[in-house]
């Protein structure tokens, strides 16, 4: 799957695949093709200049970013509820913007402002060698025109000899010069031909152009310094690289030589140009070690390479993607399957109200059911209903169908309802119960294995439909999740994100053929919305969760009224419509409706709705 990543992203996730090719360069040294090094210091610049990227579940992003993506079944309707009382209303003053921190105007103004500081270095660097470049003379050499014509290219090769340098560079892309420093002793046949191939494998390669991106790619990451890092050690492998295919041309017996040559022009060099390919650059002892440590390429060494280079694409170049897609999946295909058998379910607080008067409503048996429930949890029984025995005219639910995890027990159940069930949460500020939720998540070192986090996602794919804390679990605490994980997003990334919500709204009529029943009518939409919270530390969880019901109400009842077009593509676009006008309904001066999109729209019998 394709996604995209904000530049934040990018250059973090870029510094994490930078730091994994040090430490394996460093493993692997003079045991592999230096090729291989070079591919994935190609595969971290992409990283850190395209937005775009696949996603893997094998990612290794995919465990920084699970919290972000948990198994979330969609919002529960409370239906037959009297309206939410709210305590204090008159108080609440007007909206107030979230805390931002720097302004990201300033904050782009200084990146950009360093970033052509950075540029103007590297510019200045390039043109105040080109002018000494320009002041060299052709090389009148019998043995340099012979090496010339053995060594053609598509793109003219030119030697050239300086006074100005004191080491062998390469200059130029697409009119590729080779300059040799005057001093340098062109009689000596054996010393020239070593510095001749070095400078041929630049030329081969496109080395130029490569380190021009890579001063690139250092102006805009100017503030990551693992990309400075990048930098440097990528200038070295290029080096590296054309040193050990020097050996490759001349043989195992050239080593001593070619170190020698090395050795005798590092002794004369005075520093050079960071967008040329100088013969002599800095990290000498490594480049000597490298070149008498040097091996054969066999096959073995060749696979060795091949499979880092795979098993670090894999890992470190796709994005995350999220884990719990069929968790999730499950979790929605059995509230849809408890929602055509009628199960509409009451809020949680109505259920232990109920609970502790007796009283009763329209729907009497329903909340007898969550009565006998509660009440056998909290006398530790109840183990049949977590197991999936109890009856199916009380759940709706069986169990066993969508078991992800065989451990799944009444203890797990109670374990994470008495780590999020938080006393008087309604009247808490939305920031106050956000806080205490994530540090309850949060709070296990081992909650992306065994942890609350994924008891969690394992409760929420097979919870029964009326369940007491149904509407607690899929509502108050997913949305909050939601919310804390789109606000660390922006803070991070430096752009607004708006925590979304998601939910189902569905009918289904029957009748009865010789005693089945059969569906006549049926009509579904799967929809979700953004939301932007305007005063934290105003909106209350009441207030909240009172917005998310009023949507799902409004939009339950569209459905019911049957005022939907009979063409499908008609009807989804009158349907988003509905929902933005429903969002905006809902809004008030603490919480505001940002956008909606329809998921997934069916209507069977129109015209019968």
């Amino acid at each position: 799957m394709i996604s995209t990543m904000s530049f934040i992203e990018m250059s973090l996730y870029g510094g994490i695949f930078i730091i994994a090719i040090t430490v394996l360069r460093a493993a692997t040294f003079n045991k592999i093709p230096k090729t291989a090094v070079k591919v994935l210091w190609a595969a971290a610049f992409l990283r850190l200049t395209l937005p775009v990227t696949v996603t893997s579940p094998v990612s290794i992003y995919t465990a920084a970013e699970r919290l972000a993506h948990a198994a979330r079944r969609g919002g529960v309707l409370v239906t037959e509820r009297t309206p939410l009382s709210m305590k204090d209303t008159a108080g609440l003053s007007g909206s107030s913007s979230m805390p931002g921190g720097v302004p990201v105007s300033m904050i782009t103004g200084i990146w950009i402002a360093v970033a052509v500081i950075v540029a103007l270095s590297f510019w200045v660097s390039h043109m105040r060698g080109k002018r000494i470049y320009r002041a060299s003379l052709p090389v009148e050499n019998s043995y340099v025109k012979t090496w010339l014509e053995n060594h053609r290219l598509r793109r003219p090769i030119q030697i050239r000899v300086c006074d100005q340098i004191d080491s062998p560079l390469t200059y130029g892309i697409l009119w590729p010069v080779i300059l040799l420093p005057k001093n340098l002793n062109l009689m000596d046949e054996n010393k020239l031909s070593f510095i001749l191939a070095h400078e041929f494998a630049h030329i081969r390669r496109f080395d130029a152009l490569f380190k021009w991106l890579l001063a690139a790619l250092v102006c805009v990451h100017w503030f990551n310094p693992l990309v400075w890092v990048m930098y440097i050690l990528a200038n070295r492998d290029l080096e590296l690289s054309c040193d050990d295919y020097v050996i490759r041309q001349y043989g195992s017996q050239a080593r001593v030589t070619y170190a020698l040559t090395l050795v005798g022009l590092e002794e004369h060099r005075s520093g050079c140009s960071p967008l040329v390919n100088s013969f002599c650059k800095n990290a000498m002892k490594e480049r000597i070690t490298a070149v008498m440590k040097s091996r054969k390429t066999t096959v073995i060494s060749t696979v060795a390479a091949l499979l880092m280079v795979a098993a670090a694409l894999s890992l470190f170049v796709p994005n995350a993607q999220g884990e719990s897609g069929q968790v999730m999946a499950a979790g929605e295909e059995a509230l849809k399957e408890g929602s055509e058998k009628g199960a509409l379910v009451q809020d949680i607080n109505e259920t232990e109200k109920l609970s502790e008067t007796g009283e009763a409503s329209g729907t009497e048996k329903q909340n007898e059911t969550g009565k006998a429930i509660e009440t056998e949890l909290a006398n530790g029984e109840g183990s049949d209903i977590l197991e999936g025995k109890a009856g199916e005219e009380d759940w709706n639910f069986d169990m066993k169908k969508y078991a992800l995890n065989s451990e799944y027990a009444k203890s797990q159940y109670d374990r994470l309802i008495n780590a999020v069930a938080i006393e008087n949460y309604e009247d808490m500020s939305i920031a106050e119960f956000n806080r205490k939720i994530n540090a309850v998540f949060s709070s296990e070192e081992d909650f992306m294995d065994t942890g609350l986090y994924t008891l969690y996602e394992v409760v929420m794919s097979m919870l029964p439909a009326g369940d007491p804390y149904e509407v607690y679990l899929c509502n108050t605490v997913n949305a909050s999740l939601t919310e804390y994980s789109s606000r660390m997003d922006e803070v991070y990334s430096g752009r607004r994100t708006d925590p979304s919500f998601s939910s189902t709204a569905q009918i289904t009529s029957e009748e009865d053929v010789f005693g089945d029943k059969v569906t006549v009518d049926f009509g579904m939409i799967d929809y979700r919305f953004t939301y932007r919270i305007l005063d934290q530390d105003k909106l209350t969880v009441r207030e909240r969760d009172q917005f998310l019901q009023d949507v799902m109400k409004g939009v339950q009842d569209y459905l019911e009224s049957g005022n939907i077009s009979a063409d499908e593509e008609k009807g989804e676009k009158e349907a988003l419509e509905e929902l933005k006008k429903i969002g905006k309904s809902a809004s008030n001066e603490h919480i505001e409706f940002t956008g909606g999109e329809i998921d997934y729209f069916e209507i069977e019998n129109k015209e019968e709705l």
